[in-house]
């Protein structure tokens, strides 16, 4: 497992300037079950996680579980900042 090619840059709480970069499927599938993560449980939040899991495990690219990422990000209505 490696960390990603760009990170994904997030707006992560209305109203702040708070600006959190996530690196790499590891970090991803650790702040989608923190509990500042939107409240959100949507289609795009369980396939992210499915997906982040199996590129830890090297069963996937990194890449997909990045995109995956960015999609669940949105749906829980996080702003991707640079993607």
């Amino acid at each position: 497992m490696a960390d990603w090619n760009k990170a994904v840059k997030l707006a992560y709480d209305r109203g702040s300037r708070e600006i959190l970069s996530v690196r790499g499927p590891a970090q991803a599938e650790v702040l989608m079950r923190a509990d500042r993560w939107p409240g959100v449980e949507g289609q795009k939040i369980s396939e992210a996680r499915r997906i982040n899991l199996f590129a830890i495990t090297g069963l996937v690219e990194g890449e997909a579980a990045r995109s995956a990422f960015v999609a669940a990000a949105r749906e829980g209505g996080l702003r991707v900042v640079e993607n």
